[in-house]
């Protein structure tokens, strides 16, 4: 999939990780105290991001920053998110916040990949 749509696959890993962490709480904790994933499984999740930046033509150095925005937003939203459940009525739902996260994340999306891409051998701006 990364091969057709890279920024397709970029969106589906952070969903997915996304509802690995409100499924998974305790993985936050652990990602805050370090200031970042160090397992396999995450160094993983790094490197087909990207990946999956460098086939949508997104030059090196800003693939790195984009990952480490679109991570730290991840966390951020999942955060909120896994809170318990209260009585507020004000309190946003958990429906509602994953919907914000993905809009959030494609708006994240699109200012990556349209500000950052490489120029093509002989392409005049």
């Amino acid at each position: 999939r990364v091969a057709r749509d890279p920024v397709g696959a970029i969106r589906t890993l952070m969903l997915s990780s996304y509802d690995v962490l409100i499924a998974h709480p305790g993985l936050m904790a652990a990602y805050f105290d370090r200031q970042g994933a160090r397992g396999v499984n995450a160094q993983r999740l790094g490197a087909v991001t990207l990946e999956a930046f460098d086939r949508a033509g997104v030059e090196p150095d800003r693939a790195r920053e984009g990952l480490r925005v679109l991570i730290v937003t991840t966390m951020g939203f999942a955060a909120i998110t896994a809170r318990p459940d209260s009585a507020d009525p004000g309190r946003l739902g958990r429906t509602e916040l994953r919907r914000n996260y993905r809009n959030g994340l494609d708006w994240l999306l699109e200012g990556i990949t349209a500000g950052g891409r490489r120029r093509r051998p002989g392409a005049t701006r």
